[in-house]
């Protein structure tokens, strides 16, 4: 039966609060005590294995990351290319004149929001408003803005494609932490430990000729935290205190802008939406009144009265 940790004296890892870091030293410290005691031979090789699925697990959690970083860069790099494109139909349209966006010639590019802030966001908003730039611009009368369909048809789709990609990597990094697989690699820690513990136990207890300490068992496994990693005095407990409150408002403003940009994509998107739907209705009524003007120019022509 294995041996449970939770009615044990050592503590179990956390995957919720440790990090991988941390699950290496524990796993490295419990390697090393094992290896020093002659009586604990017999679990060494199971810690031994367990190095190669930390190394891949953590690999997959690098990897991940990187995924997101790379990604975050490709889509700095996409919004440059978008502003770019913003500033050369503002000039364009504005010729160095006073910036008007609500005169209708640019309505269609920035629904009446000055180009500065237009642009300001990162992908987001900007690239839903600007989706449609590369048919209004393949169709523009004005040579300058026709002149910049090309661009258009470059830079805006590589900027959806940037946007596609970041959503798929904080996604993918998502499904290896909530998913199961790093919470596995915990859970198959704190099993080795338990068992290696629940079989160091029963050894002390069969051979009292040895005379072993009271703990050894307990002493193959780091206890916690490890205690290089905590304050030693107050001023240290208070700093590090500091360090943490800091790091908590700044996540908690990075969650409070990243959930005021969620729903501010959501709410383009679905204006986005509404906006091509209202477009085909009036393409739409537009074909029925023409093809009913020429009914009508027929009907006339029919009952004209003839000479």
């Amino acid at each position: 039966m294995p041996y449970d940790l939770r009615m044990a004296g050592i503590s179990t890892a956390d995957d919720k609060t440790e990090s991988f870091d941390s699950l290496r030293g524990r796993w490295r410290f419990a390697l090393s005590r094992l290896k020093s005691e002659p009586h604990a031979a017999a679990y060494v090789a199971d810690f031994v294995a367990f190095g190669s699925k930390w190394a891949a697990a953590d690999h997959k959690e690098m990897s991940r990351e990187d995924g997101i970083t790379d990604a975050e860069a490709a889509a700095a790099t996409a919004d440059g290319g978008l502003d770019g494109l913003g500033r050369r139909v503002s000039g364009a349209l504005f010729g160095g004149k006073k910036v008007d966006a609500t005169l209708p010639a640019a309505q269609p590019y920035f629904g009446g929001v000055a180009p500065s802030e237009f642009m300001r966001p990162q992908l987001g908003k900007q690239l839903i408003g600007m989706t449609a730039w590369p048919a209004l611009l393949s169709q523009a009368t004005q040579p300058a803005l026709l002149a910049l369909a090309p661009e258009a048809a470059a830079v805006v789709p590589a900027a959806e494609t940037a946007a596609k990609t970041l959503i798929a990597a904080i996604a993918d990094r998502d499904l290896f932490e909530n998913g199961g697989e790093r919470k596995a690699l915990f859970d198959t820690f704190n099993a080795l430990s338990a068992a290696a513990y629940g079989g160091l136990k029963a050894f002390v207890h069969s051979h009292p000729e040895l005379d072993l300490p009271a703990g050894w068992a307990e002493s193959f496994f780091q206890q916690g935290v490890a205690a290089s990693a905590q304050p030693r005095t107050l001023g240290a407990a208070n700093a590090l205190v500091a360090r943490l409150e800091q790091k908590l408002g700044k996540a908690k403003a990075v969650q409070s802008e990243l959930a005021e940009k969620e729903a501010g994509r959501e709410a383009q998107g679905k204006a986005y939406e509404a906006a091509l739907a209202g477009e085909a209705a009036a393409r739409k009524a537009e074909a029925e009144a023409k093809k009913a003007r020429k009914a009508a120019e027929a009907e006339a022509k029919k009952a004209k009265p003839k000479k």
